[in-house]
């Protein structure tokens, strides 16, 4: 499984090993931070947070009873348009806390959910940053855990690979 916010990438691999808990930055579990911006994707979710392995390697773990808490105020379809003549739909749920990035499915939820006024429970830890849409990060089960592969940008076939940063 493969998720991503902005320029982060989040894979879910199997973890094995001693990991120790990572220390927090103003409270908040930090995956990636902008070497030139100083922005950071982040969690302030209590059930959520960023691990270390004896190499080093950082791992997010959200824990298997994580919730986000969503009540709806604005719903909003975007069209991305692509090299392919249809474009991508994008799924905006508006709430007090973030912009969330959703799928279909949740955006269907949500409308059903601000059309009653009713608040919507969705497993998983709010990942969020000051330029990207926040999104929900599913719980990882025993023995897995969340990694940063990394972004590359590849410009033609004879050069190296690029680390792209924020």
């Amino acid at each position: 499984m493969m998720i991503r916010q902005g320029d982060v990438p989040l894979a879910l691999v199997n973890v094995q090993g001693r990991l120790s808990r990572k220390e927090r930055v103003n409270g908040r579990a930090v995956l990636a931070w902008g070497e030139a911006t100083g922005h950071h994707h982040s969690t302030s979710d209590i059930s959520a947070d960023v691990f270390l392995d004896d190499q080093g390697r950082e791992f997010f773990i959200v824990d298997q009873g994580a919730t986000v808490c969503v009540t709806p105020s604005k719903l909003e379809v975007l069209e991305v348009p692509q090299f392919s003549s249809d474009p991508r739909k994008v799924f905006r749920v508006h709430t007090s806390q973030a912009v969330i990035r959703v799928d279909e499915e949740r955006f269907k939820q949500a409308q059903k959910a601000l059309e009653a006024a009713t608040v919507l429970v969705w497993p998983g830890a709010l990942l969020t940053h000051q330029e990207h849409d926040a999104i929900v990060i599913p719980p990882t089960m025993p023995g897995t855990a969340y990694t940063n592969p990394g972004q590359r940008s590849y410009v033609n076939a004879d050069m190296p690979a690029i680390r792209v940063a924020d």
